[in-house]
Protein backbone atom coordinates (compact mmCIF):
# COMPACT_ATOMS: atom_id res chain seq x y z
CA UNK A 1 0.00 0.00 0.00
CA UNK A 2 1.04 3.60 -0.56
CA UNK A 3 -0.38 7.09 -0.23
CA UNK A 4 -1.91 8.84 -3.23
CA UNK A 5 -1.87 12.62 -3.50
CA UNK A 6 -5.54 13.30 -4.19
CA UNK A 7 -4.81 16.84 -5.39
CA UNK A 8 -3.15 15.31 -8.46
CA UNK A 9 -6.24 13.25 -9.29
CA UNK A 10 -8.61 16.04 -10.20
CA UNK A 11 -8.79 18.87 -12.65
CA UNK A 12 -6.38 17.40 -15.20
CA UNK A 13 -8.87 15.67 -17.49
CA UNK A 14 -11.67 17.61 -19.14
CA UNK A 15 -14.37 16.71 -21.63
CA UNK A 16 -15.38 19.67 -23.77
CA UNK A 17 -18.78 19.73 -25.47
CA UNK A 18 -19.18 15.98 -24.82
CA UNK A 19 -16.66 15.22 -27.55
CA UNK A 20 -13.15 16.55 -27.05
CA UNK A 21 -10.87 15.08 -24.35
CA UNK A 22 -8.28 17.54 -23.05
CA UNK A 23 -5.56 16.56 -20.57
CA UNK A 24 -3.34 19.28 -19.12
CA UNK A 25 -4.23 21.48 -22.08
CA UNK A 26 -3.51 18.85 -24.76
CA UNK A 27 -6.30 17.36 -26.87
CA UNK A 28 -6.15 13.55 -26.85
CA UNK A 29 -7.28 11.47 -29.82
CA UNK A 30 -10.36 9.31 -29.29
CA UNK A 31 -12.30 6.86 -31.44
CA UNK A 32 -15.61 5.03 -31.15
CA UNK A 33 -15.30 1.26 -31.12
CA UNK A 34 -17.76 -1.05 -32.84
CA UNK A 35 -20.04 -0.87 -29.78
CA UNK A 36 -20.01 2.96 -29.93
CA UNK A 37 -17.91 3.27 -26.76
CA UNK A 38 -15.35 6.05 -26.53
CA UNK A 39 -11.79 4.73 -26.65
CA UNK A 40 -8.84 6.99 -25.84
CA UNK A 41 -5.28 6.94 -27.23
CA UNK A 42 -3.28 5.32 -24.41
CA UNK A 43 0.22 6.73 -24.98
CA UNK A 44 -1.01 10.34 -25.28
CA UNK A 45 -3.22 9.90 -22.22
CA UNK A 46 -0.49 8.33 -20.11
CA UNK A 47 2.36 10.63 -21.07
CA UNK A 48 0.24 13.74 -20.53
CA UNK A 49 -0.50 12.49 -17.02
CA UNK A 50 3.19 11.85 -16.34
CA UNK A 51 3.27 8.06 -16.77
CA UNK A 52 6.15 6.16 -18.38
CA UNK A 53 4.88 3.77 -21.07
CA UNK A 54 6.62 0.41 -21.66
CA UNK A 55 5.50 -1.96 -24.46
CA UNK A 56 6.13 -5.71 -24.15
CA UNK A 57 5.80 -7.24 -27.61
CA UNK A 58 6.16 -10.76 -26.24
CA UNK A 59 2.80 -10.79 -24.53
CA UNK A 60 1.35 -7.67 -26.16
CA UNK A 61 1.06 -5.79 -22.90
CA UNK A 62 1.76 -2.26 -21.77
CA UNK A 63 2.96 -1.22 -18.34
CA UNK A 64 2.35 2.34 -17.17
CA UNK A 65 4.40 3.59 -14.22
CA UNK A 66 4.37 6.85 -12.28
CA UNK A 67 6.05 7.01 -8.88
CA UNK A 68 4.51 4.07 -6.96
CA UNK A 69 1.46 3.71 -9.23
CA UNK A 70 1.25 1.18 -12.07
CA UNK A 71 -1.31 -0.03 -14.58
CA UNK A 72 -0.98 -3.05 -16.86
CA UNK A 73 -2.93 -3.37 -20.07
CA UNK A 74 -3.02 -6.42 -22.32
CA UNK A 75 -4.21 -6.08 -25.90
CA UNK A 76 -7.50 -7.89 -26.49
CA UNK A 77 -8.40 -8.12 -22.80
CA UNK A 78 -10.89 -6.04 -20.83
CA UNK A 79 -9.20 -6.76 -17.48
CA UNK A 80 -6.89 -3.92 -16.44
CA UNK A 81 -4.50 -4.36 -13.51
CA UNK A 82 -3.72 -1.44 -11.20
CA UNK A 83 -0.71 -1.46 -8.88
CA UNK A 84 0.28 -5.03 -9.83
CA UNK A 85 -2.74 -6.61 -8.14
CA UNK A 86 -6.08 -4.83 -8.42
CA UNK A 87 -8.10 -6.05 -11.43
CA UNK A 88 -10.71 -3.83 -13.05
CA UNK A 89 -13.07 -5.24 -15.64
CA UNK A 90 -14.04 -2.48 -18.05
CA UNK A 91 -16.59 -2.36 -20.84
CA UNK A 92 -14.09 -2.82 -23.67
CA UNK A 93 -10.78 -4.54 -24.34
CA UNK A 94 -7.64 -2.63 -25.25
CA UNK A 95 -7.14 -2.57 -29.03
CA UNK A 96 -4.43 -1.59 -31.48
CA UNK A 97 -5.51 0.62 -34.38
CA UNK A 98 -2.94 2.05 -36.80
CA UNK A 99 -0.07 0.98 -34.49
CA UNK A 100 -1.61 2.81 -31.51
CA UNK A 101 -3.29 1.37 -28.42
CA UNK A 102 -6.72 2.56 -27.34
CA UNK A 103 -8.47 1.86 -24.02
CA UNK A 104 -12.00 2.74 -22.88
CA UNK A 105 -12.42 6.23 -21.48
CA UNK A 106 -13.48 4.72 -18.14
CA UNK A 107 -9.84 3.57 -17.74
CA UNK A 108 -8.98 7.16 -16.76
CA UNK A 109 -11.22 7.20 -13.70
CA UNK A 110 -11.43 3.55 -12.69
CA UNK A 111 -7.81 2.43 -13.13
CA UNK A 112 -5.72 5.62 -13.09
CA UNK A 113 -8.06 7.29 -10.57
CA UNK A 114 -8.26 10.64 -12.37
CA UNK A 115 -11.53 12.51 -12.12
CA UNK A 116 -13.02 13.55 -15.44
CA UNK A 117 -14.51 17.04 -15.29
Amino acid sequence: EFAINLDNLKGNVNVINNSKIVINGTEIKTILNQDKQVMIHLRSLAENLGYKVDWNGGDQSILLTKDQATAKIKIGENIYIANHKIPYILEAAAVIIDDSTYVPLSFVEKVLLYQID
